[in-house]
């Protein structure tokens, strides 16, 4: 008996092209300018930064292009161009997305992608994740009344 909902080819570049010789029949991808041309007429596609990632600032956004109506993440083309396979999380070894040249691409497991999360940038005078501003006001106030009490 067939496991039922069986997901096959859960992303949109696999979905495209289930091979790498395949992608290279419509695209031609040069690592070293990162660009992506149309095999069929010479044209460039040009990347656009991605809309769904509005509310980051603008050094923070994945690039995408789009082809036959499908969103596609140029780090993720580009890992699958030069590796030929493509694994569930491709990460960027500096942190910044727009860098998609592929010394700086790695294949990573979602626990190894939260490592490597940064914190959020707030107005906080604490430089580690899960401390938030109240407790080191709170630490403060502790340390002054300790000091007065002595």
């Amino acid at each position: 008996m067939k496991k039922a909902n069986k997901k096959k080819n859960v992303c949109a570049i696999t979905r495209l092209w289930s091979t790498l010789e395949d992608m290279k029949k419509d695209l031609f991808i040069d690592l070293e300018k990162q660009e992506i041309k149309l095999i069929r007429n010479g044209k460039k596609i040009i990347p656009s930064l991605n809309k769904r990632e509005l509310n980051l600032p603008i050094e923070k956004r994945h690039y995408f292009i789009e082809y036959k109506r499908v969103k596609l993440a140029l780090h993720r083309l580009f890992f699958y161009w030069h590796n030929g396979f493509l694994p569930l999380l491709v990460d960027h070894k500096d942190t910044n997305p727009q860098n998609n040249k592929i010394e700086n691409l790695r294949e990573l497991d979602k626990s190894g992608n939260a490592r490597n999360s940064h914190k959020i940038k707030k107005k906080t005078s604490s430089k580690y994740k899960g401390v938030s501003c109240c407790c080191c006001l709170l630490l403060s106030l502790l340390l002054l009344l300790s000091l007065s009490l002595d």
